[in-house]
């Protein structure tokens, strides 16, 4: 897989999901329940590291999976590499 690169793709993806989906969740507990601010940065930091890294993983290996396909997918027989 040399020369295979996934450019920013997959960390857009990340950014977005971890910024809809994981960061409201400090804001409702901090403002509904009433949780100390350091109580919500000192849980959901880790929270937002780790799903980030494994989002990204799992991210990056779909779009190494998609340009190898659509790269031999186009590619017309007796054609160079």
């Amino acid at each position: 897989m040399a020369g295979e690169d996934t450019g920013d793709g997959p960390a857009v993806f990340v950014i977005f999901a971890a910024g809809i989906f994981i960061v409201p969740l400090p804001v409702i507990l901090s403002v509904g329940y009433g949780w100390p601010m350091w109580l919500s940065l000192g849980i959901f930091i880790p929270v937002i590291i780790a799903a980030s890294y494994w989002m990204l993983k799992k991210c990056r290996g779909v779009m190494f999976a998609r340009s190898y396909q659509e790269r031999h997918r186009t590619r017309r027989p007796g054609q160079a590499r």
